[in-house]
């Protein structure tokens, strides 16, 4: 394994020339995982310093493991990891916020929420009524189903059902 220097991030800009193999991601992950751990033992490091580190070290990762997951590899991922005693646990963490970095509105509702259409209302209906039959024994007790309903709707400040039910 290579030499660390006093600053464990002096080397991290620098990128093998080799680094589109699997050797060379693999040589680059054991630095990075190496300054990282290195970071984490020295109080006098800055956070910020290593938070750097860990975004470099996730990219790299995330790299080596779309590499090492594709088909036929057989379990590369996790071989890669126990030859470099880096914790899969960790690992995954770190491919996991590196991937939420490069999508970061993936999971966030971008259109609005579509109003059910009668086929699927009709659907609703057809799977309650087996579990609301037994209940429902007669006229009285659909009748407190339906007031019980019409109480749990939001209303407006008008005492207007919020909720609207097209005829």
């Amino acid at each position: 394994m290579s030499d660390f220097g006093n600053n464990p991030c002096s080397n991290v800009g620098n990128i093998s020339p080799v680094l589109g193999t699997e050797a060379g991601l693999s040589a680059e992950i054991r630095r990075l995982w190496g300054a990282h751990q290195k970071s984490r033992v020295s109080i006098s490091r800055g956070r910020e310093e290593l938070n750097v580190l860990r975004r470099q070290l996730a990219e790299k990762l995330h790299r080596m493991k779309a590499v090492l997951v594709g088909t036929g590899r057989a379990g590369g991922w996790a071989a890669f990891l126990r030859i470099n005693s880096l914790p899969r646990a960790t690992a995954d963490r770190l491919v996991a916020r590196h991937e939420a970095s490069l999508y970061p509105a993936e999971n966030r509702l971008t259109e609005p929420f579509l109003e059910p259409t009668e086929e699927e209302i009709r659907g609703l209906v057809r799977r309650l009524i087996p579990k609301l039959h037994r209940y429902l024994v007669d006229g009285g007790a659909v009748d407190r189903l339906f007031a019980e309903l019409n109480l749990q709707i939001p209303r407006d400040g008008f005492g207007q059902p919020e909720v609207t039910f097209a005829p």
